[in-house]
């Protein structure tokens, strides 16, 4: 017989039955504050879930707003101001390899506030690559240019969501599916002197950012130079997260592949016409979930990336699935690679690429031994004399649990064009990694901090078939006594 529901119960039958004992074995009744601690636990544990996994489906979106907020706030730029570093690299400044000839710059657009037009200028004896990346992070454009004078000028319309003004002849339609996005531009001088970084700061002076379909004469767009202070485009690791995110989904168009994740934000206080408000209990609920999502990156982080060489520790810096997929993380009609897309973005500053970029970077985390490299330990890693890279390469440091740089460290990257390393008689080097410079070694040496795990990133810029065919095998960390 169909139990009685508790509505149907009557007087009589609580009498009945309240003195009546439990059966052997059988669970005692729950008293009233104990059932309520009990379906607020489950509220809590189902609220953190969702938090964890809002975490690792948002991160490229946060990602991309803590790139935003950094060249806001800390280099004073504002939307469609391109943003150039000129200073050495340290840990203030992000991932940008110290002493390479190439020169970086970068610029927020906001499609949302109508088309604008990027008018990318002809480059002599300059080679240029420009990515416009949505703000998924994934590049909408990937263009590059060599040599040629002014006249050679292309003008990219980037087009918002629901654009559907005329396209003048004289523009490259550039449609975004986001209403954020960025543009990175690299310029590297074909020789390395004074005359050749003249000519690199004339050509960002000359390009051109303006609203609308570039028809008017366009205005001079502000060059904002950035030397050594903070760039810090790291990723925050409290319930600012969760706020970034907010502001992040209240911005941007929802997709179809992701309304189910949005009813499940709204739990958390996150979605559309949704103000982010969480107590003093949510934040502190968020803050664990946040931390127990980067804890989960990190260690899969460690071991992402295929294994380079067969018996060596490298593996790529990013999963073979950002090529594959051309970093939309999108399999059609199977799945989205959401594991894979928030390891790349929890470690990975700027547009991965994904369309044959002349730059390979690997990664390790351990030693010759397999060990995880350790802050309080010393390590060598030898390079030989001729590495196969055309434009040289570099090697730096990352913090295993943030996968940023290590703070305070006063070396945090070395490069082939740095005049002050040191090589053997035979044109090899050695470098060394350790909490303190070896007596006459500070010239190849990389700083790292006791009780850290870290792990190094060596890229290969414009690698040579060697590198990208493995033919050619780059050495493992080894402990060293100094």
């Amino acid at each position: 017989m169909r139990p009685l529901d508790r509505e149907q119960r009557t007087e009589g039958d609580a009498e009945t039955t309240a003195g009546v004992e439990p059966p052997a074995g059988a669970s005692a009744p729950l008293d009233v504050a104990t059932r309520s601690r009990a379906r607020h636990e489950l509220a809590r544990r189902r609220l953190s879930r969702r938090a964890v996994e809002a975490a690792i489906w948002g991160m490229p979106l946060v990602a991309v707003d803590a790139i935003r907020q950094a060249y806001l706030r800390d280099a004073g730029a504002g939307y469609h101001d391109l943003l150039h570093w000129t200073g050495a690299a340290d840990w203030r400044g992000g991932d940008l390899p110290p002493g390479q000839r190439a020169s970086y710059a970068l610029l927020f657009l906001q499609p949302a506030r109508g088309a604008a037009t990027v008018e990318l200028p002809g480059a002599e004896d300059l080679d240029v690559r420009l990515q416009i990346v949505d703000a998924w992070n994934v590049p909408v454009l990937d263009a590059t240019g060599g040599a040629g004078d002014a006249a050679s000028a292309t003008r990219f319309l980037l087009r918002p969501p629901g654009h559907a003004e005329e396209i003048p002849a004289h523009c490259t339609p550039v449609p975004l599916p986001t209403n954020n996005a960025y543009a990175l531009l690299r310029v590297t001088p074909r020789s390395d002197d004074e005359e050749a970084r003249a000519r690199v700061r004339r050509y960002l002076e000359s390009l051109r950012v303006q609203a609308g379909d570039g028809a008017e004469a366009p205005a001079t767009t502000r060059l904002v130079e950035l030397d050594v202070q903070r760039f810090d485009a790291s990723l925050p690791r409290d319930v600012r997260f969760y706020e970034s995110l907010a502001r992040m989904v209240g911005e941007e168009p929802v997709l179809e592949r992701d309304r189910a994740i949005m009813g499940q934000l709204r739990s958390l206080g996150i979605g559309k016409e949704l103000a982010f408000a969480p107590d003093a209990e949510m934040r502190l609920l968020l803050d664990e979930a946040i931390a127990e999502a980067c804890a989960l990156l990190s260690e899969d982080f460690a071991t992402s990336g295929i294994l380079w060489w067969r018996d060596r520790q490298w593996r790529s810096l990013v999963d073979e699935c950002v090529a594959t997929t051309r970093t939309t993380f999108d399999v059609p009609g199977r799945h989205l690679l959401l594991d894979e897309r928030a390891t790349t973005w929890f470690a990975t500053v700027g547009p991965a690429s994904a369309s044959g970029d002349d730059a390979l970077r690997v990664k390790t985390h351990v030693d010759a031994t397999g060990t995880r490299l350790a802050g309080e330990r010393s390590y060598r890693l030898h390079l030989p004399a001729r590495i196969p890279a055309r434009q040289g390469w570099s090697v730096a440091v990352r913090d295993a649990d943030t996968a940023g740089c290590l703070r305070a460290s006063p070396v945090v990257a070395l490069s082939s064009e740095l005049p002050s390393l040191d090589r053997n008689a035979d044109g090899s080097i050695d470098l060394h990694f350790a909490p303190r410079p070896a007596e006459g070694r500070a010239g190849n040496w990389i700083a790292t901090v006791p009780g850290c795990e870290w792990f190094v990133v060596f890229a290969f810029h414009g690698a040579e078939k060697e590198a990208l065919e493995r033919s050619w095998t780059l050495d493992d960390l080894t402990p060293s006594a100094d």
